[in-house]
């Protein structure tokens, strides 16, 4: 198996021995195929402490339901590519009676796909947590009763126009336009909203060719000349808001950009948010790791060395072949990221030097928040090498290996799926007053 050493950051990955590992999912019964290690569950002597099944667990084991759209964000942090074998050890952790097993993770929150996953997934659980709060706060506070959980908007940039981008000496330069016309468009279509945003460099259908394109998240309230007041989303002149995006765009990038020359409207869409689990599906979706798309289809490596890429948005029925210069183009839009540039910000009275303020008006109070995981475990005896995945119509579970070689059977109940080394630390959040 080949191993790609990758330094803090996203200094980029070696493409030809990412792709010679082959870069296999295990779970390949988490996509509704069929189970790959078809043995029973052995029983264990030790005792087990009951804990409660994570959400996104539960979900995984449900293969029509990640048959679904929202599937690829809840199995992601559980594969291991061979290509970047993070989570292959494993260590048994104890806190006074309680015990688990849990996975050494690298901590690389660019290249592997299992911290990544796991550190992006903390985000959108603490953005989402804080966007709930600040709902609750209009209602009780501002006395404002918003008409749903916010909005969903993806505003697109022609591929001619991403092409030119992606090919330009001043990239960055232009990639930041494009978010600051997405904030601009947003503001003239709703005066005074405010948003979280986030860039995406490629498609879904299509993730190694540039098509950048913004996601943003809408706040169900304004507010105007200090006062908050629910808002209407819903877009009664759809051409009239294309050509607002069509000319946002140029204005930002210039009227002669390629791609936007006698463009009359540019593509967007938007959704209302319905409830508070859209909100958090969609912030996870906002906030996933910038190579995620690629991952999610990654099915295969033939014996040419080329990738074979499933289109999960279309069912899986389209295949497209890359070839490792394809790949590299990928990895490269990602490992040239600035090291302080940031791909998700917050704009308008939620945006940074301003949320606090924005909080305490809405009666919300901070609050320090550490990682729960980290904190009272400590590790019991040596460390173990991962073996595999047992099938879940039998209980799920893992096998580990000793030093010995001796099989650990460790069961469902007792693992934390969240790799180590991956940690937000100390972080400010916000909730009601007492924390209820």
């Amino acid at each position: 198996m080949a191993v790609v050493v990758v330094r803090w950051g996203p200094a980029m990955v070696d493409v030809a021995a990412y792709i010679g590992a082959g870069a296999v999912l295990p779970l390949d019964d988490a996509v509704g195929r069929e189970p790959v290690y078809d043995v029973p569950l052995p029983s264990t002597d030790k005792p087990v402490f009951k804990r409660k099944e994570s959400r996104r667990r539960k979900l995984a084991r449900k293969s029509q339901w990640l048959r679904s759209g929202g599937r690829y964000l809840d199995i992601g942090q559980y594969y291991i590519p061979e290509p970047k074998p993070c989570g292959l050890a494993w260590v048994s952790e104890q806190k006074g009676k309680q015990y688990r097993y849990r996975a050494i993770g690298c901590g690389d929150r660019i290249w592997c796909q299992s911290c990544c996953c796991y550190h992006r997934d903390k985000l959108a659980s603490d953005a989402a947590g804080d966007m709930l709060a600040a709902i609750q706060g209009l209602e009780i506070t501002a006395d404002v009763t918003p008409r749903d959980f916010g909005t969903k908007v993806v505003l697109t940039v022609p591929k001619e126009t991403s092409a030119w981008i992606d090919t330009s000496a001043d990239r960055w330069d232009r990639i930041v336009l494009v978010r600051k016309a997405a904030a601009a468009w947003a503001g003239a279509m709703w005066p005074g909203c405010t948003a979280v945003v986030g860039l995406d460099f490629t498609g879904e259908s299509d993730p190694v060719v540039a098509h950048y394109h913004v996601n943003v998240y809408l706040f169900p309230a304004v507010r105007l000349d200090g006062k908050w007041f629910p808002v209407d989303t819903f877009i009664r002149d759809l051409p009239a808001a294309r050509r607002l995006w069509a000319e946002t765009l140029r204005k930002h990038l210039g009227v002669d950009a390629p791609g936007l020359v006698g463009l009359d409207e540019a593509v967007f869409w938007s959704n209302p948010l319905k409830d508070s689990q859209q909100l958090r599906h969609f912030l996870r979706y906002l906030y996933r790791g910038p190579l995620y798309d690629l991952w999610k289809g990654w099915d295969r490596v033939d014996s040419l060395g080329l990738v074979h890429y499933k289109v999960w948005k279309l069912g899986g029925e389209l295949e497209r072949v890359y070839t490792k210069d394809e790949i590299g183009a990928a990895f490269k839009r990602v490992a040239d990221i600035p090291w302080k540039w940031k791909r998700v910000i917050w704009f308008g009275a939620f945006s940074d030097g301003q949320k606090t303020k924005t909080m305490a008006s809405l009666g919300l109070e901070k609050a320090v928040k550490v990682d729960e995981d980290e904190e009272g475990w400590h590790q019991v005896g040596e460390s173990l090498r991962f073996k595999r995945f047992l099938p879940w119509k039998d209980g799920g579970g893992i096998v580990l290996v000793d030093k010995a070689g001796v099989d650990v059977v460790v069961p469902e109940g007792v693992i934390n799926y969240g790799p180590s080394g991956v940690t937000l630390g100390r972080r400010m959040r916000y909730e009601p007053p007492g924390g209820s």
